[in-house]
């Protein structure tokens, strides 16, 4: 009976540490591209603090041009 939660607990620590390497790699890659932007916009090391993630606006509305029905047809 032991042995069952013995081995769930191992497998869970397992996932768990596989979870945080995870984690460590997002985050190296996320920096490798921030500081890719910001040389690509010609920035210098300073603009890496000024990259945030953009903030999703669900309540926006998408505007169409007039003619969109017309040129779908």
């Amino acid at each position: 009976m032991g042995l069952e939660n013995d081995a769930a607990l191992e497998q869970a620590c397992a996932l768990l540490a596989m979870a945080r390497l995870d984690v460590g790699r997002a985050t190296a890659e996320r920096d490798r591209l921030v500081h890719a932007l910001a040389a690509l916009t010609g920035q210098g090391a300073a603009a890496y603090d000024t990259i945030k993630r953009p903030a999703v606006k669900l309540d926006a509305v998408l505007l169409l041009p007039p003619s969109f029905l017309r040129d779908l047809l």
